[in-house]
């Protein structure tokens, strides 16, 4: 049964290594969405980059559709504006990953600018996320976007 995992920032931050193109800072922290009986990771989610109002975000799947779950989503938006109280997050996205794109505008993101030759191929796209625009933690008491189901 798959389940949110924590506590196990090395191996989590391996995993995504091997399947995406990208460095972590120092600073990151990651959660993970798998069996842990089977030690089966789905999916990794990734903060790094952390300032007084904003961290980065970085989400890594093992691209088999199964992954994308509601605790994950919410978990993924919790801790960085609830738990660490960031008024944003960004996302910095090679122009290339139209995926990645399309999946962050799904989930709320706005496409903010562009960082020219950024990339060891082009381009990034940065993109951001208000506290206020985040459709999947609680906004406020009598808010009922939490992300209960």
């Amino acid at each position: 049964m798959n389940t949110l995992i924590y506590g196990q920032d090395e191996r989590l931050l391996q995993w995504a290594f091997e399947r995406m193109a990208f460095t972590a800072r120092s600073d990151a922290k990651a959660i993970g969405w798998g069996d842990e009986a089977t030690g089966t990771l789905k999916a990794v989610v990734i903060w790094d980059g952390f300032s007084e109002c904003d961290c980065n975000i970085h989400v890594c799947s093992d691209e088999s559709g199964h992954w994308l779950r509601r605790p994950l989503l919410i978990a993924a938006f919790s801790h960085p504006f609830l738990q660490w109280e960031r008024r944003r997050v960004t996302s910095l996205i090679p122009e290339n990953n139209t995926n990645a794109i399309r999946f962050n505008r799904h989930l709320g993101f706005k496409q903010e600018g562009i960082c020219r030759n950024a990339a060891p191929d082009g381009n990034i796209i940065l993109m951001g996320m208000l506290r206020e625009e985040c459709r999947f933690i609680l906004q406020n008491s009598g808010d009922n976007r939490n992300g209960q189901e």
